[in-house]
């Protein structure tokens, strides 16, 4: 599942951009109906989303949904709403929330740093 997101994870930077997973929504640019249909997603909950954008990063995100959610319904929500996130400077809090990624693959992300291209990122988890 995690490989499922590497796509997701290197879409914010110039030297890592691989462009758009049409699976998951980036709540910077996801309609409210959009929001509202993800199971946990009340239609209170999606227009608070769309009225506290922009996310800079996913940190930021999940300290709105936590006041709404608690941990296990905000990870069913990041299966399907997730803040792109740059492996190369995303914290290890950030790397965690990526639903299906652990403790062991969170250090491998560390330890292979800089990532320039998804191949990288996708040969290195194979």
């Amino acid at each position: 599942m995690a490989s499922f997101f590497l796509a997701l994870c290197l879409s914010t930077s110039a030297f890592s951009q691989v462009g758009n997973n049409s699976s998951v929504l980036n709540p910077n640019l996801a309609a409210e109906a959009e929001l509202a249909a993800i199971p946990h997603i009340s239609t209170a909950l999606a227009k608070t989303i769309i009225e506290n954008r922009p996310y800079l990063n996913m940190t930021d995100f999940n300290t709105l949904l936590a006041k709404t959610l608690n941990d296990d319904q905000a990870g069913e929500v990041y299966i399907t709403l997730f803040v792109p996130i740059n492996l190369n400077i995303a914290t290890d809090e950030e790397i965690l929330m990526v639903p299906g990624v652990g403790n062991k693959m969170r250090h491998e992300f560390d330890e292979y740093r800089p990532y320039r291209a998804l191949n990288t990122v996708q040969a290195r988890n194979r």
